[in-house]
């Protein structure tokens, strides 16, 4: 099809679409940019998003080998969270308990210091996991980063947990 021609027939289906009081003068270059940049867009958008709404199975690790790396990396956000979820049950145990002994009569107030330890522990948290998945090179980075938070997450746990119980004594 020459130029003049894929333009001509552009004109057509453009007037057939907009009536025929509408006739716009589309270039080819236009036309290959709407047609190939434009709809790869959207059906790269479609294909990534279908991709990331199928969710691995509950029952396969994350370095399984029938995962793809979009895949062992939404794994790894699930167990991140699920690890931060579990992390901040035992910050709000630590919490209790401390406020626990301040209702209790303790002169020495533990409250406070739980707070700024857990504060400077998710700065930290975040910089260390930020380092470890900036410095993985290729695709894998995308998980690194969840598997470094879910570590920290539960480590920072059994450290709370350990100090929920030594207050509730």
């Amino acid at each position: 099809m020459t130029t003049r021609r894929a333009e001509q027939w552009i004109g057509a289906t453009t007037s057939a679409f907009m009536g025929a009081s509408a006739q716009p003068r589309v270039s080819l270059q236009a036309s290959f940019y709407y047609f190939f940049v434009k709809q790869r867009t959207v059906l790269f958008a479609l294909v990534f998003s279908t991709t990331c709404a199928a969710s691995p199975a509950q029952s396969e690790p994350c370095d399984s080998p029938h995962m793809n790396t979009v895949q062992r990396g939404q794994c790894a956000r699930m167990q991140a969270a699920e690890a931060t979820t579990q992390m901040q049950k035992s910050y709000s145990r630590a919490v209790a308990a401390a406020e626990a002994l301040l209702s209790n009569g303790w002169k020495v107030d533990f409250l406070g210091d739980i707070k700024e330890t857990q504060r400077r522990w998710k700065t930290w948290m975040e910089a260390e996991c930020g380092l470890e998945g900036n410095t993985t090179m290729g695709s894998a980075g995308a998980f690194v980063t969840p598997l470094c938070e879910e570590r920290m997450a539960r480590e920072r746990a059994q450290i709370l947990d350990k100090l929920a119980e030594q207050l509730q004594r």
